[in-house]
């Protein structure tokens, strides 16, 4: 249901004929509704979306995926997404970005770890292997902040 080309009736009506009981929860349906509009309003086009950290897996201005803080009301939304290198292995590099109000914020880039099932057991060389992938990563984030550094005293 797509709120960014439709008026709130065409909307309902779409959110109806797939079997939603819209008379209850119409106050819900109208918050939602004006969410994705605010979403889509805020959202930059492609072209002008923030360009990807060079090690960004995902395409290249890829657009924001969520909304964390909304006032709908203000009319002011704080959009999300994340910058990934999942070509690593025993995990990947992630980097959140933020926007509000123009302002992008990125944060400081981090490993999400490959899962291991709780009660798996490593052999010597398989927890020798994990290891030296979390030894890789790590050496990757060193040189991620040591370029952010080296940006910022340009």
């Amino acid at each position: 249901m797509n709120a960014t080309d439709s008026t709130f009736e065409e909307y309902v009506s779409r959110l109806a004929a797939h079997g939603v009981a819209v008379v209850d929860h119409l106050d819900d349906i109208r918050d939602m509704y004006d969410r994705e509009r605010l979403f889509a309003r805020l959202c930059p086009e492609p072209d002008d979306m923030p360009p990807c950290p060079p090690w960004c897996s995902y395409e290249q201005g890829h657009r924001y995926e969520s909304a964390i803080e909304e006032n709908l009301a203000a009319g002011t939304m704080t959009l999300e997404r994340f910058h990934e290198d999942t070509t690593r292995p025993g995990g990947s590099i992630s980097q959140g970005e933020t926007r509000q109000g123009g302002r992008v914020t990125l944060e400081a880039p981090t490993v999400l770890l490959d899962e291991v099932e709780m009660g798996s057991c490593l052999t010597a060389a398989e927890a020798r292997q994990r290891a030296a992938d979390l030894l890789n990563l790590a050496d990757v984030l060193d040189g991620l902040a040591a370029s952010v550094l080296d940006e910022r005293t340009q």
